[in-house]
């Protein structure tokens, strides 16, 4: 009596589930430590902005104003946010807020990040 080599009906169904249950746990790990890496960006670039103006304050006593020196945000960072910067000379003390908003899939990521000339960040749970 010859013996068929090969893989079973029920081999191969056993296979394609353990495939399936493994993607069904990788997928979504791996999109949200995508989002998080896009929102790590974002932030980067924040303290980054953040850090200039604190320079620019020391020597100048006061904050520039990013669209007079044509500042523009990484494309990393603008096509998944929509970034702005406010700053107010007075009342005294100067102060400045940058704000970026998640556009598109980042949305699942949670709502806008802040942060402001006191180093206050918003929502804190974001910020890790």
């Amino acid at each position: 009596m010859r013996r068929d080599s090969g893989f079973t009906l029920i081999e191969l169904m056993v296979v394609v589930s353990i495939v399936a249950i493994l993607m069904a746990i990788a997928v979504p790990a791996f999109q949200r430590q995508v989002l998080k890496g896009h929102r790590a960006a974002a932030q980067g670039e924040m303290m980054i902005l953040a850090n200039r103006q604190a320079q620019y304050l020391l020597s100048e006593r006061r904050y520039f104003d990013p669209n007079d020196v044509s500042y523009t945000w990484p494309d990393e960072v603008s096509k998944h946010y929509i970034c702005s910067y406010t700053r107010t000379a007075s009342p005294a003390p100067p102060s400045f807020t940058i704000t970026c908003a998640p556009r598109g899939e980042q949305t699942r990521d949670g709502g806008p990040l802040t942060l402001n000339n006191l180093g206050v960040k918003t929502p804190p749970d974001l910020w890790e």
